[in-house]
Order: structure tokens, then C-alpha cells, then sequence
């Protein structure tokens, strides 16, 4: 009797055992378990907006780029819509911000459902206060207006209810495709936003896609405030043979109802895209861009340029201008990476006879020189005096093979005093090349 017992108290003893085991690795299940909900919550609040529920900015930083460097390195089509809502903060103001929080949701329950309704892959992200931006992989510009389309028109038409009121809204929208000029992804975002801003610019309510206005409700108004076009550098004395088109910004004056070019040159990366969206491009002819001195000293600038003119649709030959005189030491540092591309260094003069040393000092390091007409008619007394100066000058160029090129021809009165005083051959300017500009007003 006493071996049994013993051998009963032996088993409860691991019975009690085995319940307290099972007892604490409950409780440890139960603790994992809670952590594992506690992190996929975390996880959730870091990826989603609180608010609107769609994606987050944290988000968004983390998937586009990811979405980029896949379509960058594969050659894929990409495309990107930046949104914000109109005078948002006037509702804040005047309705209060929960009203305000009940305008974003419903917008943003208006975008996803706009996205549901087109047939193409698209994520919605709220990326600021009252901004929303929209990632199309595998999209083209043409696919993600039309889901831009869908959006602006369901904000514009949805009768937003807030705290007992009726809140009309509207969607100011900036659409960017990738291009080759998009090293990384802040370049396509910058794009976006950049037309985001040229709608609130237009009055908002409004979609720009390539720097154009494509969807707004305000007939007979100004579309554009910025554009570009391309004017023709011309030999005089070979029939107006064209030997060049530049790329130039212009920007409307409403003031006095005319478009000014811009002597700013814009970022490079802005002008490639530009050429390769509005399809200004004329195959095998030779094309004309300027850089600012940044740009232009930068060691990866020229091979991007290289990478660009071995586009199927790219120009035969690339001129780079540059606004700014650049030192000697600059050019004698920086030309044979341009060199290794053929492509041809022209700087513009702005003072010939004020600059003249530091002219005669980079001559051979450069391919040509942008010659101001209105400079040379500061400088000189003449027209003899002039010529005089002009003969010496062409002696220098043809020494290193320097071509000189005459701009600011406007009428037939410069482009006379061109060719008459001064002797020239390569022109360029409205005398000879008058682009058709967006009539606006």
C-alpha cells in the first residue's frame, strides 16, 4: 500500500506539472500572439493613413521608389498623378476641421472609387494635408488621364456633405510620364508636381499633363503661362539653310498680352523630357539646349547627354549653350567629356568688347559663341567701327575653327545690319524664325 501510494503521489505531482506547463506556455501563446496583432497594427499605421485609409506618405516613399527602379531598369512604362484639393484651407477656416477631415475622407472615398471604375493598375496615396497622389505602373500618360479625368470629375460632381453643410470641391491635378530623362524617382514626382502647380496657377479646377492644360471648365481662358518651342539657327548666305533647332522657355505676359522668352536657362533633365513629350524632336537634324554652370561642370552631365543622342528618334548632332562665360579652367577640365560624345560647347557673349580677354582665352576650348546684337550695337560708335572689330574677331574664330553665331535678330532692320555691317553668317531670331506660340488672352 505504501509503494502504491507513492507511486499515485509521483503522478500527480507530474500531472500538476504538466497542467502548469501547459497553463504557461498558454499564457506565452497568448502574448504572442498579441505582440504579433500589435505589430501588424503598428505596421498597418505606418503603412495607411489614419484618416482617409489609403496609403501613407511613409508609404509612398518606400513603394514608388521600389516601382521606379523596376520600370527605370526594365524600360517600362510609368506614370504618376499629383492631386490637391482646391481652397482646402478656406474650409478648414470657415467650416471648421472636421468638417475638413469629412471632406477628405469623402474625397478620397471619390478617388479610390474613380480608380475601382478604370480599367488600369493604379494606387491611391495621401501624400500631404490635402494632397493625393496616384501611381500608374505600366501606364502611359494617355491611360492615367483618363483615370485623372475620372477623379477630377467625381470631386467636381459629388455633393460633399459636412457637418450639415454642402461643400462644393475641386481637384487641381499635375500628370508626369517617365521618361529617360528621369534619373530618379524625385525627378518624375518634381515633373508631376511642377504641372500640379502650373493648374493652381491657371485658377485651379484643372489637369495639366506635358506643361498644357487638357481638362478645365473656364472656356476662353489662358492654358498657358510657361511653354516651350523650338527656333531655328539659319546660314544667311546658304539659302536659310537650317544648321540647328534650340530649345527655348517662353513665358506669357497677360499684361501686355505677348509671350517673352526666358533667359534662364530651365534644368536639363526639365528640357530632355520636354523633347522626347511634346515630340519636338526632328530626327537627324541637329538640336540646341542650354545648361546652366552647375550643370554644365557636373562629371555625369555629359554622359546622360551621350546616353540621350543613342535614342532611335534622338538628333544627329547636340549643341550645349551656356548663358554664363566659363573659365578657361572649367572648359579645360570639363570638354573632353563632351568630346567623347561629339558634342559641341557654345557659350553666349553678352559684351564682346567688355569680355573680350576672357573670350579670347577660352577661343580654343570652345565649338562656338553665341554673339547678342544688341550687345555689339552697345559697344560700338559705327558701323564702321563695328565692322572693323567684327573682321578681327572672325580672324580669331577661323584660327580654332570657331563658328560665330548672331541671336536677337527680331525684324529686317537687324537682320540687314547683320548681314551688311557686320558680315554674318549664322543667325538666329524672330527676323528669320517666328515659332507659333499658343494665342492666349
Amino acid at each position: 500500500m505504501r509503494g502504491f501510494h507513492f507511486t499515485w503521489m509521483i503522478r500527480l505531482e507530474a500531472l500538476s506539472f504538466s497542467t502548469v506547463a501547459i497553463a504557461v506556455s498558454g499564457v506565452f501563446l497568448a502574448h504572442a500572439h498579441r505582440l504579433e496583432l500589435q505589430s501588424q497594427a503598428n505596421a498597418y499605421q505606418v503603412e495607411y493613413d489614419a484618416l482617409t485609409q489609403t496609403k501613407s506618405f511613409a508609404a509612398f516613399e518606400s513603394e514608388f521608389a521600389k516601382v521606379f527602379a523596376k520600370a527605370h531598369h526594365d524600360d517600362l512604362p510609368l506614370t504618376i498623378i499629383a492631386m490637391d484639393i482646391d481652397h482646402f484651407k478656406a474650409i478648414n477656416d470657415h467650416f471648421g476641421h472636421l468638417a475638413g477631415n469629412q471632406i477628405l475622407t469623402g474625397i478620397a472615398n471619390t478617388l479610390q472609387s474613380a480608380i475601382n471604375s478604370q480599367d488600369i493598375a493604379a494606387t491611391l496615396y495621401r501624400t500631404g494635408g490635402e494632397e493625393f497622389t496616384i501611381v500608374c505602373p505600366d501606364a502611359k500618360a494617355e491611360a492615367a488621364l483618363e483615370l485623372a479625368r475620372a477623379c477630377w470629375q467625381g470631386v467636381r460632381t459629388h455633393p460633399f456633405v459636412a457637418d450639415k453643410y454642402k461643400i462644393p470641391c475641386t481637384l487641381s491635378c499635375g500628370i508626369a510620364e517617365l521618361t529617360f530623362a528621369d534619373a530618379r524617382a524625385d525627378d518624375l514626382f518634381a515633373r508631376a508636381d511642377k504641372n500640379l502647380y502650373q493648374s493652381k496657377q491657371r485658377g485651379r479646377d484643372t489637369i495639366t499633363l506635358f506643361g498644357q492644360a487638357v481638362a478645365d471648365m473656364k472656356p476662353e481662358r489662358a492654358m498657358e503661362t510657361y511653354t516651350y518651342f523650338t527656333q531655328r539657327v539659319v546660314d544667311v548666305k546658304h539659302n536659310l539653310e537650317v544648321i540647328a533647332n534650340e530649345v527655348l522657355l517662353a513665358h506669357y505676359c497677360r499684361d501686355q498680352d505677348r509671350w517673352e522668352t526666358m533667359m534662364r536657362p530651365e534644368p536639363l533633365r526639365t528640357q530632355l523630357a520636354f523633347m522626347q513629350e511634346a515630340a519636338l524632336m526632328n530626327t537627324k537634324e541637329r538640336m540646341s539646349i542650354y545648361l546652366n554652370a552647375e550643370e554644365f561642370a557636373q562629371p555625369d552631365i555629359p554622359e546622360l547627354l551621350g546616353r540621350f543622342l543613342t535614342q532611335a528618334d534622338a538628333p544627329s548632332l547636340l549643341w550645349v549653350n551656356l548663358r554664363q562665360l566659363p573659365s578657361a579652367e572649367t572648359l579645360k577640365q570639363v570638354r573632353p567629356r563632351y568630346e567623347k560624345y561629339d558634342i559641341r560647347i557654345i557659350p553666349d557673349v553678352l559684351h564682346l568688347q567688355q569680355d573680350a580677354d576672357q573670350v579670347a582665352e577660352i577661343l580654343p576650348l570652345v565649338d562656338g559663341l553665341n554673339i547678342s546684337l544688341n550687345g555689339l550695337r552697345e559697344a560700338f560708335s559705327d558701323n564702321a567701327e563695328a565692322e572693323a572689330a567684327m573682321v578681327a574677331w572672325y580672324q580669331r574664330c577661323r584660327k580654332f575653327e570657331v563658328d560665330v553665331i548672331f541671336n536677337q535678330i527680331e525684324n529686317s532692320v537687324d537682320a540687314d545690319y547683320v548681314r551688311n555691317v557686320l558680315k554674318g553668317r549664322y543667325v538666329q531670331g524672330y527676323a528669320f524664325d517666328q515659332p507659333e506660340l499658343p494665342r492666349l488672352g
